[in-house]
């Protein structure tokens, strides 16, 4: 019996999920050419593959956000359909409890959650890097233009204008050098860096000792620092937009960062959770249908359903927020919505289970 469950929910809820993924995935996409499409053909000189590269490098950060949307919307459909032809009422005739409901769901909803995974943790974050190298759309601003990034090296503070990491550049470079303790030893300044083998050298400098009156000027000298030129570039990144392999790196390297270190570690979580919060939104439809069986009301259910998902959504937005902040430890703000869900899940299915 449970086997022909799976296979059941399994084949409706992909055929669902597949169509209404792509009909929101292009939708959206074709919305973002429109708000963009003059300063891509502009940027991108032949219009047809310009655009072409545009939608590609764009459609992993729009399908990943959608993925938990067209997921709820093909369960609450599927659920639907169900009612309508009183299918969930001979299968529950038939003995099937709620959690032999969800666990027929699973599968489908596994299959669902490892892409997004991969889409989220790698796919996405590349992308992303390609656009911003590209200079359109959202991510048209460079690294460092019109402001210099701060950043950590130890115990000391660099200021960097500009990162070219293809040429393995950095250029408007200012390092200020402190002791152990933090008192301001040195400030160093110096046109750009290059990468030379495994180290760096800075060029053009001017170096200011407190303990000197007049600065002294250097052509090159040899920069001691751990920070590669591919970490370099990723300081521009949002946390939100590294791949894992970034975020962990920067977890596991706390000397150095432009931003909190909370800040990463609450996205490291968040990416752990994303996938799981899929895998909830679909098992909520399970105990949401009780409410609607006995009516067979489409309609409102569907609804109810795509209401519930945008609340818990926004809530999960908001303790995201929080964690962001640094008001809530980064578990707490990745899984804490989840656990929430989960309970609210598990409760109501309780109550209808032993209720009905």
């Amino acid at each position: 019996m449970q086997r022909t469950l799976n296979r059941y929910f399994f084949r409706l809820m992909l055929s669902r999920f597949l169509l209404l993924f792509v009909a929101l995935t292009v939708t959206a996409l074709m919305l973002d050419l429109m708000a963009f499409a003059d300063e891509i053909v502009e940027e991108g000189g032949n219009s047809s593959s310009a655009l072409l590269r545009y939608s590609l490098l764009r459609m992993p950060m729009i399908a990943n956000k959608l993925v938990p949307i067209a997921a709820l919307i093909a369960a609450l459909v599927v659920f639907t359909r169900m009612v309508r032809f009183s299918e969930l009422t001979a299968i529950r005739a038939a003995g099937v409890s709620q959690l032999q409901l969800m666990l027929a769901l699973l599968p489908a909803a596994f299959l669902i959650a490892v892409p997004q995974f991969a889409l989220d943790g790698w796919v996405a974050p590349k992308a992303i890097n390609e656009l911003r190298a590209w200079g359109v759309g959202d991510y048209g601003v460079e690294f460092g233009d019109g402001d210099y990034t701060w950043l950590r090296d130890g115990s000391n503070m660099v200021r960097i204008r500009q990162v070219d990491e293809d040429a393995g550049l950095l250029r408007g470079v200012t390092i200020l050098r402190r002791s152990e303790s933090g008192n301001f030893e040195e400030r160093i300044e110096a046109r750009e860096a290059s990468y030379e083998g495994e180290d760096w050298r800075l060029h053009d400098l001017v170096i200011t000792d407190p303990r000197v009156k007049a600065p002294r000027t250097a052509e090159s000298m040899e920069w001691k620092t751990t920070i590669d030129p591919e970490i370099f570039a990723a300081f521009s990144e949002h946390p939100s937009e590294m791949s894992f392999s970034k975020l962990i790196r920067f977890i596991d390297n706390p000397a150095f960062g432009n931003r909190p270190q909370y800040l990463y570690e609450t996205w490291f979580h968040k990416r752990l959770a994303l996938p799981i919060t899929t895998v909830l939104i679909i098992l909520l439809c399970v105990p949401l249908v009780q409410r609607f069986e006995r009516t067979a009301r489409a309609a409102t259910m569907i609804l109810a359903g795509i209401g519930l998902g945008f609340v818990y959504l926004s809530f999960d937005g908001v303790v995201l927020s929080i964690g962001e902040a640094g008001l809530l430890p980064p578990v707490f703000a990745a899984w804490v919505p989840n656990l929430i869900l989960m309970s609210v899940t598990g409760s109501i299915a309780f109550y209808y289970e032993y209720h009905r």
